[in-house]
């Protein structure tokens, strides 16, 4: 099983604030579950993020391009 992030693992390796975070979460953009009153979220969830993040980055990249 992955390792379990918090909220603030999150902000810190995203370098964004606590309401981004949440907006992530809540909007289901970002994939977490609720352990007791805590958001967690799985090293993988954060990796399909990240990866799913930059190919939409890179479609904006290549279609300005054109």
């Amino acid at each position: 099983m992955s390792n379990l992030l918090t909220v603030t693992d999150i902000q810190n390796k995203l370098g964004i604030g606590k309401s981004q975070a949440y907006e992530l979460i809540t909007t289901g953009r970002l994939k977490a579950f609720k352990l007791g009153r805590a958001w967690k979220i799985t090293e993988e969830a954060l990796n399909e993020f990240i990866s799913h993040s930059e190919k939409i980055s890179q479609e904006r990249t290549d279609k300005n391009l054109d």
